[in-house]
């Protein structure tokens, strides 16, 4: 057992979305498959940073607060059950900080807590337990422990996640987020509301379609098909989210979602792509990213650049 370990891990965001989720023994497990990706910005600033060290009690912060709530209580059991791998019974002190994170942090919050609990205990678990264990804390932790591009599926009590495309092959795609002002729904508020949707029995069928068809443009090495896959996607979703009574995306957002599709007609491949906050994420590919950084600033939008992540890992 070391004396300090650290680790990182860095915000996720859907790309074959993965809306809704059930308890299973303890764990958050998504109801269908879905594609998650890991995003930074250029210098890696954007992530979630994680310390371990002992304690006389256990003692857990988030940006210099207790956790408290669902999520707070399933990080908790991440601690406990890791405590047990390590044969440990010690306090612990863990301190959590979310670095220039534009929305959520419960799926780099869970894959850096893992990461940091591997190294302190020495455990070196293999990614297919860090996953199960980091499924305590957020359903969607999977993104942000593997890192680029990652394939999630479930089968009853059982989960897999596949990196479908690292950081380095996605270096062609540039991403640019756009944030608005106003309230947030919770990731929970949508999940519990978009499981009402009356056809959202169809959604693990169409969620289906939609990754085969990603896998097949990554295959052919179509990159803007995959981007043209996600903006599906994501409207699709978020027309179910307005059905529930969820609406996340709010006029102004909608405005440049709309002149996105707009710029396509005039030759600019660019797709956008909207999770559960106030942020609209712009993609193109890297010979289009002047273009499409200069259109975004004649809109009026102020858009940071961001770019695919690595996996969580120790420092």
């Amino acid at each position: 057992m070391k004396s300090v370990s650290r680790a990182i891990a860095y915000p996720g965001l859907p790309i074959v979305f993965a809306e809704g989720y059930r308890i299973v023994d303890g764990r958050r497990l998504s109801r269908h498959a879905s594609v998650g990706a890991a995003l930074t910005d250029e210098r890696e600033e954007v992530r979630t940073e994680t310390e371990v060290t002992l304690s006389h009690d256990d003692v857990f912060n988030v940006d210099g607060k207790p956790v408290e709530g669902a999520r707070g209580e399933g990080m908790r059991t991440i601690i406990e059950k890791m405590k047990e791998k390590g044969w440990r019974s010690e306090g612990l002190r863990i301190e959590s900080v979310n670095h220039g994170i534009l929305s959520g942090s419960s799926d780099s919050g869970a894959a850096a807590l893992t990461a940091a609990l591997d190294d302190f205990f020495d455990l070196k678990l293999p990614k297919k337990e860090l996953l199960k264990l980091a499924l305590y804390g957020s359903e969607t932790a999977y993104r942000s422990l593997c890192g680029g591009l990652t394939e999630y599926r479930i089968q009853g009590g059982e989960c897999s996640a596949t990196q479908l495309a690292s950081a380095r092959e996605l270096s062609r795609i540039a991403v640019y987020a756009v944030s608005f002002p106003g309230k947030r729904y919770s990731a929970d508020e949508l999940h519990e509301a978009v499981v009402g949707h009356h056809n959202y029995a169809l959604r693990e069928k169409r969620a289906e379609l939609q990754i085969r068809k990603l896998k097949d443009a990554l295959s052919d090495g179509n990159l803007l098909s995959v981007l043209s896959v996600m903006e599906d996607d994501a409207q699709t979703v978020h027309r179910m989210f307005s059905v529930v009574g969820k609406r996340v995306i709010t006029a102004p957002m909608r405005k440049l979602c709309d002149a996105v599709e707009g710029w396509r007609e005039n030759g600019l491949e660019a797709y956008w792509n909207v999770a559960g906050g106030n942020q609209v994420y712009v993609f193109c590919l890297t010979e289009q990213k002047r273009e499409t950084a200069s259109v975004i600033a004649e809109g009026g939008w102020d858009a940071l650049r961001l770019t695919f992540a690595d996996e969580a890992r120790a420092l």
